[in-house]
């Protein structure tokens, strides 16, 4: 069974900011504005959850930053930056690949290193 410690003593200084880019414009196909920016919020509470760092979403220009392109490979990262491939059908469930989600996830833990 795992068990994740939530990590309660936080710095101001362990804050990041983090923006959508473009990532609820539409272009990703299989999920609306509102399940990506849902998916991206939840990604990144699961890091805060086993992290001592905040997430605080800004309008423009945060630290990390999501966007949607054409890329070789469902997701990638690379200096602060998301990117999702808008060629492949995202979906929500575990079944579905890939789910946006885990690759969410598994791309902002490449941006924290």
């Amino acid at each position: 069974m795992l068990t994740l410690e939530v990590l309660e003593d936080r710095n101001p200084a362990s804050t990041l900011t983090y923006s959508l880019g473009n990532v609820t414009d539409g272009g990703l196909q299989g999920v609306t504005a509102a399940q990506v920016s849902a998916a991206v919020d939840e990604a990144l509470y699961l890091w805060a959850s086993v992290t001592p760092l905040n997430f605080v979403r800004v309008s423009t220009q945060g630290q990390v930053k999501f966007q949607h392109g054409d890329y070789p490979y469902a997701g990638q990262a690379a200096g602060g930056n998301v990117y999702l491939d808008f060629d492949r059908p995202w979906g929500l469930t575990y079944q579905a690949l890939p789910n946006l989600l885990l690759v969410t996830t598994h791309e902002v833990g490449h941006v924290l290193g």
